[in-house]
Order: C-alpha cells, then structure tokens, then sequence
C-alpha cells in the first residue's frame, strides 16, 4: 500500500526548505535540499569516469532512465541518469529517484540498489511509493489549481513533463478537482508556495 500522506509530508519538507519555488523544477537544483547527503551524475559522464560504454552504465543499473546507488558505509547517495532522454524524462527520472531518497527505501532493503528482483512486492511498492513522490513534487495537484491550469498542453509547458507523463497528470487533476476535500498537507503546501513562488 503506497504510503500517500507520508509521501506529502517529505515533499512538503522538501518545499519548505527550498529558497524559491519556480515551474518546472529542475530537480538536480533541490539536491541540497533533500536531507540525506547525494549528488546526481549522467549515465555519460559515469562512463567517461569509467572509461566504459554508455551500454555497459545502463547494464549496471539495470534501467535505461536511472537508478540510485547508496553507499552504507559513508551513508550517501548517487543519482545516476541517461541524459539522452527527453528533458521531460529526465526531471522525472531525478524526482522518482530522490523519492527513493526521501522514503528511506534504499535504507529499508540489504542491497545497495533498487531493481526488479524475486522481491517483486517491496519492489513494486517502492516504485509506486517514488512515482507518487515525484507527482507531488513536479506537478502538485494543489498548485496546478491554484495556477488554474486548463488542459495537457499548460501541464507540459508550466511543469516541464513529457506528453505521456502531461496527459496521465491532467487525467488525474481533473478527477481530482470533481471530488478532493481539502486537507492539512494542501492548505501548508499552498502557503510555502504563495511566500516562495518566482514567476
């Protein structure tokens, strides 16, 4: 069972230790917001340190898009991204992955890494867990409310996702503005937004 209100809450944190809030968020620019030690690098200049192929990167984290590597003993994480992706692509991966981040889940498990294993439960909620993490980060339905957003096009364009990713968000705004009842995590979540906002 994804842990939705939990989830609110660390992105709440997140929004208020930001300095400034601006669409889209460029997620490599909260780093030094999220309250764990980590540092994002491209799955190209991972192999440029390397000296492998870019191919050889995408084996190792077992995804073409991202992965994150937690290393125990200097309890810090690696964000690790394909930068031939979309742009689009590339703001969700890095959210998904702080989600990782910021839910504790590479804490949780015994492997330094999340991928798909016989441990198919734990993985899947782990992943719909981040997924949930980065919507309310990029794009919270609260604040595309609150901007008046009226269709696909004004998600992709104000909150830098990809046309899937636009369309699944715009599905889920409208749903939710039929019948939501406002909450504690809305009302906070607005008034960070309303004192940090930069157009």
């Amino acid at each position: 069972m994804v842990r939705s209100v939990f989830i609110q809450h660390k992105v709440l944190e997140l929004y208020r230790g930001m300095d400034t809030i601006s669409y889209p968020i460029h997620p490599e620019t909260i780093l030094p917001y999220v309250p764990k030690s980590c540092r994002a690098m491209t799955y190209q200049k991972t192999a440029e340190v390397a000296g492998c192929d870019v191919q050889d990167i995408v084996l190792l984290c077992k995804s073409n898009s991202g992965a994150t590597h937690y290393d125990i003993d200097q309890n810090r994480y690696l964000i690790l991204y394909n930068a031939d992706m979309g742009a689009g692509r590339v703001r969700w991966t890095i959210g998904h992955e702080i989600g990782h981040i910021c839910l504790g889940h590479l804490e949780a498990i015994e492997e330094a890494e999340i991928a798909y294993t016989e441990q198919r439960e734990s993985y899947n909620q782990f992943e719909s867990e981040a997924d949930c993490f980065a919507w309310n980060l990029l794009a919270p339905l609260p604040i595309m409310r609150e901007m008046g957003i009226r269709s696909v096009e004004e998600v992709k364009t104000t909150y830098g996702l990809s046309n899937q990713a636009s369309a699944l968000q715009y599905d889920r705004y409208v749903k939710w503005c039929r019948g939501h009842i406002k909450t504690a995590w809305e009302n906070n979540l607005l008034r960070v937004f309303r004192s940090k906002y930069v157009r």
